[in-house]
């Protein structure tokens, strides 16, 4: 019995609906991360955000708004793209601010007081169509035949690709943990 929030890109919400509708612990929502939550928020056990940071001009202040909708050893579960030296004219048309490193993300998550639990890489194969088609080439997209070569790729060699994503990948997801209750309270009273 775990409350959740899925927060994904602006059409994210609608296909979250219907996906998750049979889950009556999950709410979907819309809203700008870099403002405060909307009245009435609750808090959460897990929220998940997948591909919403990048999008995110002041990340830090989105960051400090999700850790704050947390229950208190609540997880707050992030996938980003990986490899600021990877951004390219495709991350820019898509409206991305920047890509990240693994060090960067846990760095910005401890600042809005959560502990990371766990980083990891994905998709290790996709860091070669993207370095082609958005450095090599300077392309703005992916063409459908790009799209076709990835996915055979990745059905012929996915089983190789968990080990390279041990050292990286086109994302980087992380989880991180929300301070314990005990833990705020005998801050607040230290500090008192």
């Amino acid at each position: 019995d775990r409350d959740s929030l899925l927060l994904g890109h602006k059409l994210w919400p609608r296909l979250f609906k219907v996906r998750f509708s049979y889950f009556d612990e999950t709410e979907t929502r819309q809203w700008d991360a870099s403002h405060p939550p909307w009245k009435g928020a609750k808090r959460y056990d897990i929220i998940v955000v997948f591909n919403v940071l990048e999008h995110i001009a002041d990340d830090g202040k989105a960051l400090q708004n999700w850790a704050g909708l947390l229950q208190p050893e609540g997880r707050l579960i992030v996938l980003v793209p990986q490899g600021p030296a990877l951004y390219s004219p495709i991350d820019k048309a898509i409206g991305h601010y920047r890509r990240y490193s693994r060090r960067e993300l846990c760095a910005k998550l401890e600042a809005a007081g959560l502990s990371v639990r766990e980083s990891f890489y994905s998709n290790f194969l996709g860091i070669f169509g993207w370095w082609v088609t958005g450095i090599l080439l300077r392309r703005s997209d992916l063409n459908a035949g790009s799209v076709r070569l990835y996915a055979w790729i990745k059905w012929a060699f996915g089983p190789l690709e968990r080990v390279f994503e041990n050292f990286a990948g086109l994302s980087v997801v992380a989880v991180a943990q929300a301070p314990a209750e005990e833990k705020k309270s005998s801050v607040r009273r230290r500090a008192a």
